[in-house]
């Protein structure tokens, strides 16, 4: 792997509100200003990255669905997978591994939180840490290159881009 962007998805539905209407998480939408704020993200990030990636990647919950969705329209790629790995109750080096066996070189993963906070750690060498110290809002977008080894070289808060 040469690159790895990692996105948190957009804004969402309140997790108290939408569990009143008695559908399962994992079916929590964006909400209208989520939508907005990711579209906004795209035209940013399309500006960002160079080429096209080999493989852009998303979790199986509606809200990272829709977020990638709305990448796609504004981002060049050869390949879309869902991995189920990216559920949010999965182990990062779960996800590591499996985001490494793909031996892609430019990979997009829109994901959730504490999972891509984990993820971020890991890649720097603090997996053994208790307690985080890297927190992604919705929206902030980690990119990584690997020489060999991954080097963080760029973090962006949607505050920066909007």
């Amino acid at each position: 792997m040469k690159e790895l962007i990692i996105i948190r998805h957009g804004i969402a539905e309140d997790r108290d509100d939408f569990a009143r209407t008695g559908l399962p998480d994992s079916e929590r939408p964006l909400t209208a200003k989520g939508k907005i704020k990711i579209k906004k993200i795209s035209n940013w990030l399309k500006t960002q990255i160079k080429g096209e990636l080999d493989l852009i990647v998303d979790s199986p919950l509606l809200r990272s669905k829709q977020t990638l969705d709305i990448l796609k329209l504004d981002l060049k790629f050869n390949k879309s997978l869902n991995m189920a790995e990216l559920n949010p109750d999965v182990s990062s080096n779960v996800v590591l591994n499996k985001i490494l066996s793909l031996k892609k070189n430019r990979v997009l993963v829109v994901g959730h939180e504490p999972q891509l906070s984990s993820l971020i750690q890991l890649l720097l060498g603090q997996a053994d840490q208790k307690i985080s110290f890297f927190k992604l809002k919705k929206g902030s977008i980690v990119f990584f290159k690997f020489k060999p080894h991954p080097i963080l070289y760029c973090y962006v808060s949607p505050k920066n881009i909007i």
